[in-house]
């Protein structure tokens, strides 16, 4: 097979900017399983993860134009998740995660937000603005709830960060100074304020991040590198550290708060460790995991997971082991985008990326590559998501509020876009797009998981047939009423269409999936899934069977008739090979091959791999293994799994299966934008490597220390 590898398409996602857990750290308990992490990017995206199954993206919340996320905070209601961000901007936004849509928007009354914190009620939040206003506002009303209560004493500095200390509130200030509020009486007064240190030309230094432990103890980290130690009770400095190079722009505390961490521009993370006798503390270690500026870190512990989780301009989540910072190794998720935004029109050679205002298509040519078509949206949101028909005829693209569907007319040296208006697309967003293969049909998802198939038979004259899919609840079984007594989002998360035309699924984020007839859009629901299912694809040898690949790593295949296994998928699902099932990174694509129809082909970051479904997998056989929880940061295990490729050599995973003909498993490819075939005997491969990504012209330069100096 002839392979295309193609590494000219210039995609960089964003930087990192803001994370937080879902849930306070209690080493006492186990990890709640609801327990989601938020991950804000410079887009204005906002990335849920979910820590079981090894870490899994399970959502994103799209954001629009100038709308960088700057802060990000949860609150519980219930046991109900609740999440609130700002962005460079006057307003606090709270989101509806069952639709990845903004619940509420709610104005600060003051000057654009540049940080906001939460107090431990969970009733009351603060957010500091660049007039140096520190507003409150009531969250205890619920979902959609956010009332203004007062703006506290005035001041003139741009506040940069805050933290809750019981009725007082710590805000880091541009000034140079930490301003500490009393929330509880009438006027909100500054009761203290504690000054850093001046840069060698007398301007203030900027207060970037500020921490309160649970004895009382501010922490500071600010622009000179210097992380400061403050005595909560009378306010005065009793240790200071200058080990950074560059600004502190970001801190984590542990439970106890016997642990701290600082990080930043030097991309230096230091570990501070207070001694139980004397309190005093010593930093022991550091260590660096970022190839670029750190903005952002966040800590959580619980009985079965302890985790120091850091982003920043790499564009990578950074998970470290809390408890064991210099004995275990941490783990980088890669910086490309977990869900795909790449689609390929195989029968018409084509491959596409959508960014966040515009979507490129380009030919793959014998040989070479050319570039058809760039097609900017004037939408003030961000693409959501956006599909090619396999023959290139059409191209629809969505956004969280509207989406467009439109034709495109090929000449000889150029392409002609034409778009075709229709009032219920212009109505509605949608989560996932996906065309039938003989180009008649439009399945569309929307936020609320409704779905729609659209009649493209009469395209020419305007005149759209709209068809809603009926889609009934699931029995309610006894497990199912234990997981609903912690609710966590429920929505489409993939969509398959067969290659005859006659099936189409969808599978939601509960392990849910249901089958359609496209001729009567009669539906059934196949097995639940222990685990989300990552992707899926109809088999086109074979009518009606259905292949998916859950985030456990088992390879599961269904007869959509008679909703049972088959006789491959009983005997070989649960003996998935070693070298796939103990993969780190979780698969972002599959599909068949055209060559051969019963070959699976399954991708992710930083490997690639196929399942022959004519051939039986080889019987696994027992092995001792140590056990280790690592970094791995999945809740209630503890077993050892290698970090991908990087530390086992590729022969011996391609070899690991004794059948070579049944499973083949490749880490010669890295970091993956997508893949899939344009022929019969070719295969393009997309890779965005990530020295290119980090020398991106958008990415400010990386700090350098000149340590030879004259």
């Amino acid at each position: 097979m002839d392979i295309h590898r193609c590494r000219f398409v210039d995609y960089t996602p964003s930087p990192i900017t803001a994370v937080d857990f879902s849930h306070p750290a209690d080493p006492t308990k186990h990890a709640p399983p609801n327990l989601r992490l938020a991950v804000g990017r410079s887009n204005g995206n906002i990335e849920i993860w979910n820590p079981r199954h090894g870490w899994c993206m399970e959502a994103i919340m799209y954001g629009a134009k100038s709308r960088s996320i700057e802060g990000l905070a949860w609150a519980l209601t219930d046991n109900t998740p609740r999440l609130f961000s700002i962005g460079f901007s006057t307003m606090i936004t709270e989101w509806n995660l069952n639709t990845t849509k903004p619940l509420v928007h709610e104005a600060s009354n003051a000057g654009a937000a540049w940080s906001l914190a939460i107090n431990n009620e969970k009733q009351l939040l603060a957010v500091g603005c660049d007039d140096g206003s520190c507003v409150l506002f009531d969250i205890s009303g619920g979902p959609g709830v956010i009332e203004y209560v007062r703006t506290l004493t005035r001041q003139t500095s741009r506040i940069l960060s805050l933290a809750w200390k019981d009725n007082l509130l710590v805000g880091g200030c541009a000034d140079g100074i930490v301003k500490v509020w009393d929330t509880n009486q009438a006027n909100g007064p500054i009761v203290a304020r504690m000054r850093v240190d001046k840069v060698k030309k007398g301007e203030p230094a900027l207060v970037w991040s500020v921490k309160c432990l649970r004895d009382g103890t501010i922490v500071t980290g600010d622009s000179l590198g210097t992380v400061k130690f403050w005595n909560g009770k009378y306010f005065n400095l009793e240790q200071s550290f200058k080990l950074h190079a560059a600004d502190v722009l970001c801190l984590g505390v542990s439970y106890d708060g016997n642990i701290v961490f600082s990080s930043g521009i030097d991309r230096k993370t230091i570990q501070y460790v207070r001694d139980v006798h004397s309190h005093e503390w010593t930093s022991g270690s550091y260590r660096r995991f970022h190839a670029h500026d750190v903005r952002c870190m966040a800590v959580y512990e619980s009985k079965s997971l302890d985790l120091l989780v850091s982003g920043g301009m790499d564009m990578s989540l950074g998970l470290i082991p809390l408890r064991h910072f210099t004995q275990k190794n941490h783990r980088m998720i890669p910086a490309v985008p977990q869900i795909p935004r790449m689609a390929i029109a195989s029968k018409a050679r084509l491959f596409m990326l959508w960014e966040d205002h515009q979507v490129r298509l380009w030919r793959v040519g014998s040989p070479g590559y050319r570039s058809l078509l760039k097609l900017v949206i004037q939408n003030e949101e961000n693409i959501v998501h956006a599909c090619i028909s396999v023959d290139g005829q059409y191209v629809a693209i969505s956004t969280i509020l509207e989406t467009k569907l439109f034709k495109l007319i090929y000449g000889e040296n150029e392409v002609t876009v034409e778009r075709v208006y229709d009032e219920f697309l212009s109505s509605v967003g949608a989560l996932l797009l996906q065309f039938t293969m003989d180009t008649k049909k439009l399945i569309l998802v929307t936020p609320e998981s409704d779905t729609f198939i659209i009649d493209l038979s009469r395209v020419d004259s305007h005149q759209l047939e709209v068809f809603e899919v009926s889609q009934t609840e699931p029995v309610n079984t006894p497990m199912k009423q234990k997981l609903n007594q912690n609710p966590s989002p429920n929505f489409v998360c993939g969509i398959a269409v067969s290659p005859d035309g006659d099936w189409f699924a969808i599978t939601n984020l509960h392990g849910h999936t249901y089958c359609y007839s496209l001729s009567n859009l009669t539906h059934t629901e196949l097995p639940r899934m222990s685990s989300p299912i990552r992707t899926m694809a109809f088999r086109p040898d074979v009518a009606g069977r259905l292949v998916a690949v859950t985030a456990s790593n088992q390879v599961y295949e269904f007869d959509v008739q008679s909703r049972k296994l088959t006789e491959w998928s009983r005997h070989n699902s649960n003996i998935m090979p070693k070298a796939f099932a103990q993969l780190q990174d979780k698969a972002f694509g599959s599909f068949f091959d055209a060559s051969k129809p019963s070959r699976f082909w399954v991708w992710s970051a930083n490997w690639l791999a196929f399942f022959d479904l004519e051939e039986q997998l080889p019987a696994l056989t027992s092995e001792k293994r140590k056990a280790d929880s690592g970094a791995e940061g999945k809740p209630g295990q503890h077993r050892r799994r290698p970090s991908g490729s990087q530390n086992l050599p590729t022969p011996m995973l391609n070899n690991h299966a004794t059948n070579s003909r049944a499973f083949w498993i490749t880490f010669k490819y890295r970091p993956m934008l997508s893949v899939g075939t344009i022929s019969e005997n070719e295969l393009l491969v997309v890779e965005r490597p990530v020295a290119d990504m980090l020398m991106d012209k958008d990415l400010p330069p990386k700090f350098y220390e000149n340590k030879f100096t004259e």
